[in-house]
Parts: C-alpha cells; sequence; structure tokens
C-alpha cells in the first residue's frame, strides 16, 4: 500500500561514520500522529529513527515530522501497480 507523504522537519544526531563496504538499516517507529498540526495546520506523524550497521552500531538516530496525505471519501484510484499490490 502506497502513503504520500511529505517532510516537514528532521532532528538526526550522526553518531557514527558510514564506512564503504558497511550495511545500513533503517529502522522508524511512529510515535505519535497529530490530525492537525496548531502550528503547520496539516496532519502530521513523528517518526523515531535509528540507522545501524551490520555489526549493530548506531549511525543515525533523531525524529522527523512528515506531512500525511489524508483521503477523504473513497480511496484514490490506483493505476499501474495496482495487480502487483503496490499501490
Amino acid at each position: 500500500m502506497r502513503h504520500d507523504g511529505r517532510l516537514r522537519h528532521s532532528k538526526l544526531a550522526l553518531r557514527g561514520p558510514v564506512l564503504e563496504g558497511d550495511v545500513a538499516y533503517l529502522n522508524g517507529e511512529v510515535v505519535s500522529v497529530e490530525a492537525l498540526s496548531p502550528l503547520l495546520g496539516v496532519p502530521l506523524a513523528t517518526i523515531k529513527i535509528q540507522i545501524t550497521n551490520q555489526d549493530g552500531a548506531l549511525l543515525v538516530d533523531g525524529v522527523t515530522d512528515v506531512e500525511v496525505q489524508f483521503w477523504s471519501g473513497s480511496r484514490p484510484r490506483c493505476t499501474g501497480s495496482a495487480a502487483l499490490g503496490r499501490c
């Protein structure tokens, strides 16, 4: 299922280097959702982000605010990849 969104703000701290040959794993957790942000007037989701390498070392952590698209009524019609369940 596809969800459109727009990055509004992020506060991320770089904790370690990403070296050539490293594998980076991004983990995200939605920690809050506002139906209508008082500051921006749009629906916002706050997501806690952590990026680790193949050894589990923390490379990046922080939070980001993403504007979430909510659809009223029926879902928008999907085309193209809808048959593959990617819409």
